[in-house]
């Protein structure tokens, strides 16, 4: 309790002055207050900012490394075919128990192989199949409720590109 509520209390006089001063004490008192409530909210706000900014740089980075990797852009490959890709293709293949235990099944488990590979003669649809499949897990990786974290890495094959698709081209790292 400070002196000016103390000399109410016993009912003394407060000099005019004093009370004015102590009016402005608890003015300032009461502004600071909220300058450092509105900063602290300020500060939340811009550690989010460069939090968020910070997850967007490492994506770029990502990225890059993505594209040095292979020369033949599999992301742009795969935004080619998948504008091939008919509405509500591949609804049974998602559903097929086959896939849905690759895709559930813990990588870490004993015998499990995390890579799915789709072969077939030419034109029978497996890179629009396949197309589909990473579209599905793209969605899981990027979901932020996901507690399972995982990377996504595909390449598309093109009978009719060999010259380009040479072992060593798909895993070679451009500068």
């Amino acid at each position: 309790m400070g002196s000016i509520e103390m000399m109410r209390e016993n009912l003394l006089e407060i000099p005019e002055r004093m009370q004015q001063i102590s009016d402005r004490l608890t003015t300032v008192i009461s502004l600071v207050s909220d300058l450092a409530r509105s900063s602290d909210e300020e500060i939340k706000r811009i550690s989010e900012k460069v939090e968020k900014l910070d997850v967007r740089s490492k994506d770029e980075e990502l990225e890059k490394i993505i594209q040095s990797i292979s020369p033949l852009e599999p992301h742009e490959r795969h935004y080619d075919i998948k504008s091939k890709r008919l509405e509500n293709t591949g609804g049974l293949f998602l559903q097929t128990d086959e896939l849905q235990t690759w895709r559930n099944t813990n990588p870490m488990q004993q015998g499990f192989s995390p890579i799915c590979c789709c072969y077939g003669i030419p034109g029978a649809g497996k890179s629009i199949m396949s197309s589909l499949v990473v579209d599905r897990l793209l969605e899981r990786a990027s979901n932020p409720a996901n507690e399972n974290r995982i990377c996504v890495a595909y390449v598309y094959c093109d009978y009719r590109d060999e010259a380009n698709q040479t072992a060593v081209k798909k895993i070679q790292w451009r500068e």
